[in-house]
């Protein structure tokens, strides 16, 4: 309230502004990747042929999410 006041919309002014500084704190460790789908490639070279396409697919997927 001593940032933005009594006003109307002051929290949620207080609350963007924290997801913001939330948002900058757990991208700080993260590295910028230029080609996301080589670097899943690269992961999942040592599966091709035992698993079917699909299957790929499917790991590509969990790789992804993580």
């Amino acid at each position: 309230m001593r940032r933005y006041g009594f006003s109307k919309g002051s929290i949620k002014k207080a609350s963007e502004e924290a997801v913001k500084m939330w948002i900058r704190q757990q991208n700080q460790g993260l590295q910028k990747v230029k080609d996301p789908c080589k670097l899943i490639d690269g992961m999942l070279s040592h599966l091709k042929g035992k698993y079917t396409s699909v299957q790929l697919q499917h790991e590509a997927a969990k790789l992804w999410i993580k």
